[in-house]
Parts: C-alpha cells; sequence; structure tokens
C-alpha cells in the first residue's frame, strides 16, 4: 500500500503567500507534471504563481492568463487559466494543450473542467483579508508504508545498529519538516520519512569485512553478498536500485545523493529540499545520537582519519554547512546557487 504527501501553510500578506510559492518550487517533483491550483478570485493563485515561477528560474514577469487561456515560459512551465471557459471548452482545450507540453503544467480554475488526474492539488483558503491557508496535496509519488520497510529490513537482514541509526535519521527529518512549515515552507514529509528509513537499508554493501564480535552468521553474510551482487557499491547507489526495483523510484531519487560529496565532483547540487534535508540530517546523527555538523564531522575526522582532517574530509565539512546555511536556514531563500 502506498501513500501520499499533503501539507497546510498559513500566511499572512501577499509577499508570504509569494514565498510559499517560491519555496514549493524547491520540491521534489517530476520535470513533467501537472499541478491544480484552486482558489477564489482574490485568494493569491498569481502570486502563489510568481513565486513559483521565480524559484523555477523564470525571470519574465508572470501574470495571469484569463484572457490568453495560457501563458508559456520557455519548456519550463505553462500557466493555464480555465476561468472564461465552460465545462466542454476547458475539457477540450486540455485535453490538447495537455499533450504538447513536457514541462510544467499549472492549471488554475482546474474545477471548470471533469475531474482528472493531477500529479500535484494546490487550494489557497481565504481566511481573512490577508490570511491564507495554502493546502497542497502531492499526488505524483509512490510511499512505502512503514510495515513495508519492516518487511525489507527483516528482507535483506540490516544490522539492528543501522537500523537505529536510520530511524535517529528520520527523527531529525521530521523535526526539521516541522520547522519548514513553521517558516512556511512546504516540503514532502512523508517521502523524506521513507527515505530516511531506507537511506542506508544495503549498508553493509560497503562493509570490508564480517569480522569481530557481532561478526553475522554465515547465512546473513550469503544474503549479504548476494544483495551486494545485485545491487552493486557504494550503498546510496544501492539502496536506490533496490527502491526502484520494488516500484519506488522517487524515493530511491531522493536515497542515491544521501552522502552529498564526492571527491571527484566537489559538492553535488542537490535537485530539491527533500535530498538536501536529507543529507543534511544524516550529518546530524552520530549512531543515534544528534549533533552538531561539526561534532559529526570531528567524528568522522577520529573514525577514518586518526585524528587528522584530509583536504576532501574539510571540503566536505565546508561544503554541509554550506547546505546548512542556503537550504536548511533558508538564508537564500531555499536557493541552492
Amino acid at each position: 500500500m502506498s501513500i501520499f504527501d499533503h501539507c497546510t501553510i498559513v500566511t499572512e500578506s501577499a509577499e508570504s503567500t509569494r514565498k510559499v510559492g517560491l519555496s514549493f518550487a524547491k520540491c521534489y517533483r517530476r520535470k513533467q507534471c501537472t499541478i491544480s491550483l484552486q482558489g477564489d478570485l482574490g485568494a493569491g493563485k498569481t502570486t502563489f504563481t510568481q513565486g513559483f515561477a521565480h524559484g523555477l528560474g523564470i525571470d519574465d514577469d508572470v501574470v495571469s492568463p484569463t484572457y490568453a487561456l495560457e501563458q508559456q515560459y520557455g519548456d519550463t512551465l505553462s500557466h493555464i487559466d480555465l476561468y472564461r471557459l465552460s465545462g466542454e471548452q476547458a475539457n477540450a482545450f486540455l485535453d490538447h494543450e495537455i499533450k504538447e507540453f513536457d514541462g510544467v503544467r499549472l492549471i488554475e480554475w482546474p474545477e471548470r473542467a471533469s475531474e482528472r488526474v493531477v500529479d500535484i492539488a494546490i487550494r489557497i483558503e481565504e481566511i481573512s483579508p490577508s490570511r491564507r491557508a495554502i493546502h497542497i496535496e502531492w499526488r505524483d509519488v509512490p510511499i512505502p508504508s512503514d510495515d513495508i520497510i519492516r518487511a525489507w529490513r527483516a528482507d535483506v537482514q540490516t544490522p539492528a545498529h543501522i537500523l537505529d541509526h536510520m530511524d535517529a535519521v528520520a527523527n531529525v527529518c521530521d523535526e526539521l519538516v516541522t520547522m519548514f512549515i513553521k517558516t512556511q515552507r512546504p516540503i514532502r514529509q512523508r517521502a523524506l520519512n521513507a527515505a530516511a528509513k531506507t537511506h542506508d537499508l544495503l549498508r553493509f554493501v560497503d562493509f570490508k569485512d564480517y569480522v569481530g564480535a557481532d561478526a553475522p552468521a554465515q547465512e546473513r553474510i550469503n544474503r549479504w553478498e548476494d544483495l551486494r551482487r545485485t545491487y552493486g557499491t557504494p550503498h546510496e547507489r544501492a539502496a536506490a536500485g533496490f527502491l526502484r526495483e520494488k516500484g519506488y523510484a522517487d524515493i530511491g531519487d531522493i536515497v542515491e545523493t544521501h552522502r552529498g560529496f564526492h571527491s571527484t565532483e566537489g559538492g553535488i547540487p542537490f535537485p530539491s529540499l527533500e535530498h538536501a534535508v536529507l543529507s543534511y540530517a544524516d550529518k546530524r546523527v552520530c549512531h543515534t545520537t544528534p549533533v552538531t555538523l561539526d561534532q559529526r564531522f570531528d567524528e568522522f575526522m577520529v573514525r577514518y582519519g586518526g585524528g587528522l582532517e584530509s583536504v576532501e574530509a574539510l571540503a566536505w565539512r565546508t561544503y554541509m554547512k554550506e547546505v546548512e546555511r542556503r537550504w536548511i536556514n533558508d538564508e537564500t531563500l531555499g536557493s541552492a546557487s
């Protein structure tokens, strides 16, 4: 059984509604998707869309296409307004236009047409002359339930200490989500939680050996070796491959970049807020204990560097602090640039 994501954010002004749209653009989405945007006249749909378009990198002035019906901004965004159309006209227009555009399609007044499948549904509710409640429901990404994740963990026989670490990272992600919502930034909580609970699912494919007091039984070693042959290394890519095979490719996409740094590439630009938050939360947990970034990287230095910090490790620490500034603390409105 799959579940989907939703959140509600209350804004106090047109400017804060615009910023919600800007932050929404940083959430995980597929390049081609359809978004419905509902709300009464004057609710703030165009204001939200202006922020969203800016977040997509569109510098043009965005106005409501009420009379033009559609305004396209390159191959990135198609802004559609069905307000002036009858039901029959709206259906005919959408049936034609949606087939012709491969980017993000944002449809105002979708209720003018017959109900159809959309990837993300947004509704702006007017609470008072200045306050709005923005309800966002993501329907595009299937998310594994906790029962499914528990079954996977048992099947691959993930070690207990790694299970505990993943759960601790998931808790940090949940706390960060609460902070994001309070600061009026949308984020996919359930998708992020599922990615956190599976990000080290196949961590053992990177194990160099199995010696020590807690050495696993041969049956478990055989299972791990089989999974290594099937999904390869490193563990980030292996877990992503496992998730894609199970039908959860989008969760796999979030998991695959959670290390966030490779010496050959420098800092990896995160495709979405969820990618950045997972990688950051993973660096904020030492085993199961929440720590600062510096404490975590100091622990890495002791564990892997014999107390010395390599050039690569220092660059990684520096990069994650930049992620904290830009993505977590939102000093640049969540921009990855």
